[in-house]
This record gives structure tokens, C-alpha cells and sequence, in this order.
């Protein structure tokens, strides 16, 4: 049987323990608070992310990983026999982490397949999983590679904003449209976009018919892709997976729900009030 390493980078924004569950190697991203520096997610967790960002008067930085950080992983996964790797990164159009994998695997002996998924956060996080259940099956690095090149290409995620206040200090949205936003009680849905870039895809106005709208979609896409695998993301409030639930039973969702997660450091530090679900089908390989 092949034993194939796996890497992921921190924007999966699952826990150190999960990691450690699920047998694979973090690649950790950098988040800098003034002159404050941590390895997201080793040395820094959401809840105390999320209590900084609630009190600094500066948005936080954040950095791709060292290629050391890649190297150590890649040489503990050789250590360790194994005879191939596959590397999962966040999309290469919001950072150079993919670019900076690839570079680090052209200087090993055993294949490393390198992926940029096009996704992040819990999307990132649900094509890791799909890709932990391929190597349980048996299937080699190249095998895993070449499936979840295709597993990535379905995988959608959507998340909707309560507050636009940090795209605002962010410089990711004008001041006016910030306000226009708070005032009218407006809640945008953004998705990431074929490109890897996040993107909005509706704007509703309220936060319950903004989730309403949420779940409708995913049900229509249920309906036409058959049932699907589904993670389920809040951020700084609990409640929000049971709304997601209730939401997605009334729209008639079908599917699995297989992890629940949260923002983490990257997305969070623009949008630390939201929720969301990300989803690939069940068939995704017909």
C-alpha cells in the first residue's frame, strides 16, 4: 500500500488537534499584530485571534509561510517513509504560498504534487478532508493529485458579512459603501470565483434573508448535483452552525454534513462576523 504524505497550509483554519488527527503536516501562515508576530494557528488559535482584532486599532498582517516552513514538513513526511506527497495550498491569486510549495518540492527526490485549490479557509478545509478519505482508500500521491485537482474545481464557498466595518479599514471597500451597508442593514454573500478570488454574489438585506438566500442555493445546487459533502462556518458566533442547520433543512438541502469550522486569520481579519458553508457533490467524479 502507498503511504503518501499530506500538507496543508494554516488558511484551512481547522485546529492543531484536528491536524493532528487527521495525520498531515501544517504549513503554518504568518499574522502579525504591530510588532507581534505568530505562526497562525501553532502559535496563535482563532479565539485569540478573533480577541486581539476585537481590540486593535490596526488591522493585523498577514504573511505566506517560509520555505523552511515547507521544507520541515516535506522532510518529516520523508522521515517518516513516505513516498509521496501532496501539497494543498490556498489560492494562488490571494498568495504566493502555492508559488512558494512548488519551489521548495523541486528540491526532493520523491514526487510532490503541489495544488492551488482556488479556494481557502473552510473550502481549503473540505478538499483536505477529501483528500484524507482518497489516501484512506488506498490511492497513491498521483491518484489523490489528479482527484482532487477535479474535487477543488466543484468545491464552492459562500459566506455571508454582518458588518463590512474591517473591509472598510481594510481598504478593501470604499467608506460610503460601508455605511450605505450598515445603514440599509445590508448583508453581502461572497463566494470565491473560478479565479481564486473572492467575489460577491448576491447582496440581501438582513441577516436572516441572507442566510435564507444562502441555503436556497445550496439546495438548488443539490437538486441538480445530486447530494452533496458540506462544511458549515461561523466565525465569532456559536449559534450560527444551528442557524445553518435550520436554514438548510427548510431549503431542503441534501447532502452530508462533514466538518464545522471557522475563519480563520486570513479571511477574519476583513470579515470576523460571518458564516457560511462550503460544498463539493458526492459525485463529483462523473
Amino acid at each position: 500500500m502507498p503511504k503518501v504524505g499530506l500538507v496543508v497550509d494554516s488558511t484551512c483554519d481547522m485546529s492543531a488537534e484536528e491536524i493532528r488527527n487527521l495525520n498531515v503536516e501544517l504549513a503554518p501562515l504568518r499574522v502579525t499584530f504591530g510588532d507581534e508576530t505568530f505562526l497562525d494557528t501553532v502559535e496563535i488559535t482563532p479565539q485569540e485571534f478573533y480577541r486581539r482584532l476585537s481590540v486593535a486599532d490596526e488591522l493585523p498582517k498577514t504573511s505566506q509561510p517560509a520555505p523552511k516552513q515547507f521544507s520541515e514538513c516535506f522532510d518529516r513526511l520523508v522521515a517518516q517513509g513516505c513516498d509521496s506527497i501532496v501539497s494543498l495550498s490556498l489560492s494562488s491569486a490571494i498568495s504566493g504560498t502555492y508559488q512558494t510549495s512548488t519551489i521548495v518540492a523541486k528540491e526532493y527526490d520523491i514526487p510532490i504534487y503541489c495544488i492551488d485549490t482556488r479556494n481557502v479557509t473552510q473550502g481549503l478545509a473540505t478538499i483536505l478532508l477529501a483528500a484524507c478519505d482518497l489516501r484512506e482508500k488506498g490511492c497513491t500521491g498521483e491518484e489523490i493529485a489528479d482527484q482532487i485537482k477535479i474535487i477543488a474545481r466543484q468545491t464552492q464557498l459562500l459566506f455571508v458579512i454582518y458588518s463590512m466595518d474591517n473591509l472598510v479599514k481594510g481598504g478593501r471597500a470604499g467608506r460610503s459603501a460601508g455605511l450605505a451597508a450598515s445603514l440599509l442593514d445590508i448583508k453581502p454573500i461572497l463566494t470565491m470565483g473560478e479565479d481564486g478570488v473572492i467575489t460577491p454574489f448576491k447582496k440581501c438585506k438582513g441577516k436572516k434573508r441572507a442566510v435564507a438566500e444562502l441555503a436556497k442555493y445550496v439546495a438548488s445546487c443539490s437538486s441538480e448535483m445530486g447530494p452533496l459533502n458540506y462544511t458549515l462556518i461561523n466565525t465569532t458566533e456559536p449559534d450560527d452552525i444551528d442557524m445553518l442547520r435550520e436554514a438548510f433543512a427548510e431549503a431542503g438541502v441534501v447532502g452530508q454534513e462533514i466538518h464545522t469550522g471557522s475563519n480563520g486569520a486570513v479571511i477574519g481579519t476583513y470579515v470576523p462576523e460571518a458564516c457560511g458553508v462550503a460544498f463539493y457533490p458526492q459525485e463529483w467524479d462523473r
